[in-house]
Order: structure tokens, then sequence, then C-alpha cells
């Protein structure tokens, strides 16, 4: 089992304070017993006098893992420190949703569950729009993983707010065609949002670059012999739809 690495739980109540990440710990685990509970396989029966701690500060460098490797395999991540990088969370939240309780999140592999009890210092803070996340891999009690950090510090805020995307994208164009151009010309655009051009308008601005052509003196989008606006105030264009 060389470069694997497996964690596992172990129940000591209030005494689990005593001990910090980075502590390398000998246990005596005569006459315990391991056990499944909560999703997560434990070893129980172990107190404070069954732990000697020999060592301290030593530095834990979390693995960085795909949502999908852990989502199809979590008995080989429950209870180790993991990373995902790039996570966002469902956009159906709501703005100001906060991170209290069960989030779901996707890094572009799989969904998967954040997990933040209720009185953790960053509860109340509004989701950001990009993030990566440190934390363990717990089970819920249908077997499936949950990520929970363990401080605010496991949390790297890339984006605060999700960017500002266009209602309209240009998806192509065929500006010259071979032959004659008689309505062979076209722009082809594609709707990120429901539409309706009677209620929100828009406009293109496209030009003409034919040498005989002279640029307006008061710049390109002026119009005249240079340049010209489509008015798009009617009609409707459903989210992904093209239109032409």
């Amino acid at each position: 089992r060389l470069g694997q690495l497996r964690g596992i739980t172990i129940p000591l109540g209030n005494e689990a304070a005593s001990y910090v990440p980075g502590d390398s710990v000998i246990i005596n685990v005569a006459g315990k017993v391991l056990k499944k509970e909560n999703g997560l396989l434990q070893l129980t029966g172990i107190t404070s006098k069954d732990i000697n701690k020999v060592a301290s500060g030593i530095v834990i460098a979390p693995s960085i893992v795909k949502s999908n490797n852990i989502v199809d395999h979590p008995e080989n991540y429950e209870s180790t420190l993991i990373t995902l990088t790039r996570v966002g969370f469902d956009p159906s939240y709501p703005a100001g949703s906060t991170y209290a309780g069960d989030r779901k999140i996707n890094d572009g592999f799989a969904d998967m569950t954040l997990h933040t009890e209720a009185n953790a210092s960053f509860a109340n803070k509004a989701l950001p729009y990009l993030s990566n996340f440190t934390g363990i891999i717990f089970r819920n009690s249908d077997g499936k993983p949950l990520l929970t950090p363990r401080k605010e510090n496991d949390i790297t805020v890339l984006s605060a707010t999700a960017p500002k995307i266009a209602a309209i994208v240009i998806t192509g164009y065929l500006a010259d065609p071979t032959g004659t151009d008689a309505n062979y010309e076209y722009i082809q655009l594609k709707a990120t949002k429901d539409i309706d051009f009677s209620t929100t308008p828009f406009s293109i601005v496209t030009n003409n670059n034919a040498g005989a052509s002279v640029a307006p003196p008061d710049g390109w989008a002026t119009g005249g012999s240079r340049t010209y606006k489509f008015d798009l105030t009617s009609g409707t264009v459903q989210k992904g739809q093209y239109f032409y």
C-alpha cells in the first residue's frame, strides 16, 4: 500500500482538543473496537491514556483531488485531508446564501457536498463564486462523502462574485462568401438568457471593409457608408438558442 494515504476517525469527545494537526501519535488499540458509525469507520474506546504523542509540528500537505474520484471511491478518502480546486456552488442558490449546513459544490468533475457546522466562525458568511476548499472527507448516513473545512483558512476565495456574462455572444459569421454576396452574409449569435426583444431591445453594429468606403470622421459606429446598425426590437429567443 505504498503511496496510498488512508484515514480513520477516533472519537475522543472533549479530549480531542488536546491534539492539533501536525501531531504524531502512537495509539494502544488492544481491546478497542473498530466499527462503522454515522457512515464512518471509527476506532472506538480510545481515551487519552491510550495515546502517546511522539512529535508535533509536522507539516501536513493535503492531497489535491478531483471530486469524481471521491464520489466514485469515498472509502479511499474518508477521514483524510484533501483539497478541491476551482470549486463553484450550485447556481440555484439565491444571492446572500451562506455556508451553514450542506451546500452542493462542483469543481468541473462531479457534484459533491460541502458541510459546514452551524457554529463555525464562517458559517454565516456569503458564498463566493469560485474557491479552493481544503477539508476532511466525512460521510453521511447514506455513505456519501462530505467535504468539511476545519477553519476559515481552509477556504481560498478565487472570485467573490460571478462574472458578468453578456446576454448575447457572437458565435460565428460569414463576411464574404464565394461569388455574389447577395443574401449569403450572416452573423450567428447565441443567447445566454431568455430575451424578449420587444421589452429589451438590442443593436448589432458591423462594418464594411471595402477599399472604396471612407471611414466616417466621428468614428466607425456613427454609420454612413462604412458601418451598419441592425436594431432588434421584436421577437424572442431562449437561453442557449442560436439566431441570425
